[in-house]
C-alpha cells in the first residue's frame, strides 16, 4: 500500500523509505559513538544527540506496519525471531546482556496486536469478549512493564508502549501528539539516561514531513538486516582500532 489514510495532503514532505534511512543514518551515528567512545574526543558527543532520532522514527514506522500488515502475528514474530536471534549472536560475542531494539519493537507489536484484538470485540459488541481481550492487553502490559524491571531492554517499557501509542489514532496531528508523550514516557523510564534521551523530542518535528508515502522501493526486510549488520561491522572495525 502506498499511501496511508492519514496523510494524504500535504503531498509535500519526506517519504517512509526517506525517514527510515535518515533513522538508519542517525542510528549509525549513535552507534559509532558509543562503540568508539573510548577513542573519539568529547566534541563528538553531538553524534549520541543525533543518534536519539532513531528509535522514536523506526517506532512510529513499527506502528505503521501493524496497521497496514496482512498478518499482524507475523510481522510480531518476524520482529521476535530476528531480535532473539540477533541477541544471541551479540550476547556470545560482547557479554552484553541488554535486550535489542528488534525485541522491544517485538513486544510493542504485541501490545498493538492485543489491543486490535479489543477493538474488534468491541466493533461486534460482545461485552465478554471485550472484556476478556481488555484483561489480556493489560496482562500483557504489566508483564512487559515487569520484565523491563527485570532485565536490560533497550528503551525500557516507554519505548515498548510508543508505538501503541502511535496506532491509535490516524488523525495527522494528534497522532504526534501522542507521539510526543510516548517519547517523554520513554525518557522518562530510561532513568539515567534521562538527560540525553530528552533529545528524542527532536523527532516530533521531523515527523511532521511525514507526507503518508512510502517511497518507491519496497524496504520491508531492510531494518532487519541493516540493524545487525552494522552494529557487527562497528564492533569488528572497532576491535583493529581500539588497543586495550
Amino acid at each position: 500500500m502506498e499511501k496511508t489514510v492519514a496523510f494524504h495532503e500535504p503531498k509535500w514532505g519526506l517519504s517512509g523509505n526517506a525517514l527510515k534511512i535518515l533513522a538508519a543514518f542517525c542510528m549509525v551515528c549513535d552507534h559509532v559513538a558509543v562503540i568508539f567512545e573510548p577513542v573519539l574526543p568529547e566534541s563528538l558527543i553531538w553524534l549520541r544527540y543525533l543518534g536519539r532520532l532513531a528509535y522514536p522514527i523506526f517506532a512510529f514506522f513499527i506502528a505503521e506496519g501493524c496497521r497496514y500488515t496482512r498478518d499482524l502475528a507475523r510481522y510480531t514474530g518476524t520482529l521476535l525471531f530476528f531480535g532473539l536471534l540477533f541477541h544471541l549472536v551479540y550476547y556470545f560475542a560482547t557479554g552484553d546482556a541488554t535486550v535489542n531494539v528488534l525485541v522491544s519493537f517485538a513486544l510493542g507489536a504485541g501490545l498493538i496486536c492485543l489491543w486490535k484484538n479489543f477493538l474488534f470485540s468491541a466493533k461486534k459488541k460482545k461485552p465478554l469478549y471485550s472484556f476478556v481481550a481488555l484483561l489480556l492487553f493489560g496482562g500483557y502490559a504489566v508483564l512487559c512493564y515487569y520484565l523491563c524491571e527485570s532485565v536490560p531492554v533497550d528503551y525500557s517499557f516507554g519505548g515498548i508502549i510508543l508505538p501503541w501509542l502511535v496506532y491509535l489514532t490516524q488523525k495527522r496531528w494528534i497522532r504526534l501528539a501522542l507521539f510526543a508523550v510516548g517519547i517523554y514516557a520513554m525518557t522518562f523510564w530510561m532513568g539515567v539516561y534521562a538527560d540525553l534521551e530528552t533529545w528524542a523530542l527532536c523527532a516530533v518535528p521531523v515527523m511532521t514531513l511525514y507526507n503518508g508515502d512510502r517511497g518507491v522501493i519496497k524496504m520491508k526486510y531492510f531494518f532487519y538486516v541493516f540493524y545487525p549488520a552494522h552494529v557487527a561491522l562497528i564492533y569488528a572495525i572497532s576491535l583493529l582500532v581500539i588497543k586495550d
